[in-house]
């Protein structure tokens, strides 16, 4: 599970990279790639995170509660 998002981490097309370019298996590769840290802050992710979870049936403001 990814430490930042929660997002399960099944296979290495997941699990984020470091800068030389070596698997860093705490973080999924839409929160740390290439060793940088996609997100400033909590707000950040859950924005994004929103989006993501919204569809015809859970609406983004539900997802961000």
């Amino acid at each position: 599970m990814c430490q930042c998002c929660g997002m399960p981490m099944e296979d290495d097309l997941i699990i984020g990279r470091d800068s030389d370019g070596t698997l860093n298996e705490k973080y999924c590769k839409w929160c740390y790639d290439d060793g940088v840290y996609t997100y400033n802050n909590m707000n950040e992710l859950i924005d994004v995170c929103a989006k993501n979870m919204a569809n015809e049936n859970f609406t983004e403001e539900k997802a961000c509660s």
